[in-house]
This record gives C-alpha cells, sequence and structure tokens, in this order.
C-alpha cells in the first residue's frame, strides 16, 4: 500500500461505491460460483438423469441470461443500480433456496422456469456490477479498479466452487454415508444465505448510487 504505482493498487477500496462492489460482489459469486459445480451432480447423482439431460437443464439459465441483455440498460435507467443490484442478488439467492428444496419429483418444467428467472436476474447483476465498480472512480484509476474487480471475481468463483464441495465434504463426514440428497440441500441452502449477504449490502447504498453512470453511458456495459 505504500508503494507510488503498485500492480494491484488496493487503495481504492477507500472508495465506498467500489468497494460495495467489489465486497457484495464477492459474496455475490461465493454463493453462486458453486452452482455450476452442484447443481448438474445433484440432477445426475440423486435425480438419476444423464449428464446430456442435465445440461440440457441447466442450460435454461443462459435463456435467461440472453434475454436480459435486451432489457439490462432500461431497467438501470428505470429503478436504478441499488434496486436493480439488490433485487438481482435477492432473486439469486432465493434461486439457490430454491435447489436446496427440489427432490427427484419436482417437475421439470418448474426447475427450467425457475432456471430461466434467475438466470435472467444474475444477467442483470453481472451487467450492472461491472459498471458499478467504476461509479466512483477517476478515469486514471479505472484501470487499476478493472484489474481488482476481475480478479476478485475470478477468485470468488473459484472459492465458491471449492465451497460448494467441501460443504458436501462436511456433510457426508457427519453422517458417515454416500451423498444424499439431504447434503445438497444442506449445501444450496448455506450457499443461499452467503449470497444474501452481497443484497444486504447493496441495500445500504444510496439510493441514487451511480447515477452519472447511468446519465453518461446508458446503464452499464
Amino acid at each position: 500500500l505504500s508503494t507510488d504505482n503498485p500492480l494491484f493498487d488496493l487503495r481504492l477500496l477507500r472508495f465506498p461505491f467500489f468497494r460495495s462492489a467489489v465486497v457484495a460482489g464477492t459474496f455475490f459469486r461465493l454463493g453462486q460460483g458453486a452452482t455450476p459445480f452442484l447443481f448438474p451432480l445433484m440432477l445426475q447423482l440423486i435425480f438419476g438423469y444423464t449428464p446430456f439431460e442435465s445440461g440440457m437443464i441447466t442450460f435454461a439459465g443462459a435463456v435467461g441470461a440472453i434475454i436480459a441483455k435486451f432489457v439490462a440498460n432500461p431497467m438501470f435507467k428505470w429503478i436504478g443500480f441499488r434496486a436493480a443490484l439488490t433485487l438481482a442478488t435477492a432473486v439469486s439467492a432465493a434461486g439457490l433456496l430454491a435447489m436446496g428444496l427440489y427432490t427427484p419429483q419436482t417437475a421439470v418444467l418448474l426447475i427450467i422456469g425457475v432456471l430461466v428467472f434467475v438466470g435472467f436476474w444474475q444477467s442483470i447483476f453481472w451487467t450492472g456490477s461491472n459498471a458499478f465498480v467504476f461509479a466512483d472512480i477517476d478515469d486514471k484509476d479505472a484501470g487499476q479498479a478493472n484489474v481488482i474487480s476481475q480478479v476478485s471475481a475470478q477468485l470468488s468463483i473459484a472459492f465458491g466452487v471449492a465451497l460448494g464441495g467441501g460443504m458436501l465434504e462436511a456433510a457426508t463426514a457427519l453422517h458417515g454415508g454416500e451423498l444424499v440428497l439431504a447434503d445438497f440441500h444442506f449445501a444450496f441452502i448455506v450457499l443461499a444465505v452467503i449470497c444474501l449477504i452481497s443484497t444486504a449490502m447493496f441495500l445500504r447504498l444510496p439510493s441514487n448510487a451511480g447515477h452519472q453512470l447511468i446519465s453518461a453511458d446508458g446503464g452499464g456495459h
């Protein structure tokens, strides 16, 4: 922190909006990072789907993400960054909680519908958070801000996968048997709680947070 031109300038964390975007984003990615690993695994090992069937179901989230790209900018203009990021993280946490309630008897169409809806809001988060990291950053610090946000994003996603796997290991160690549905439910519920921390952090932002980004470029990149 005492170097004049550090490669990784953590002094930027003194800016409240940037700090919120990085820290709250980290909790979001910790919660969501394990989903592409845990959910297909649950569908295959517990629900009895083939890898192809599992992939076709989880692909539904990408459909929602594509739809979101067409409405993200107008949404940030309409409700602002705080409301959009708060809602996006809350819906994503609810999606994790839903995964913690599914059983092999749950209708596939219901699972797909939830995945499309949650995928939409997850994409809103990615679009909004990528822009919001620059909400109170000067142009001269934009490069450093981008480096910090991207590195923290990749690390938190990787840690999310490790966290999800670790919770499965802990659950099976506690009951001393093979993986069962309850182990996956436990992992998803814990991840949902972690994701909700980001919701609470974004909710504390001022209502006009990031308004200059909306007036400058239409609400995000």
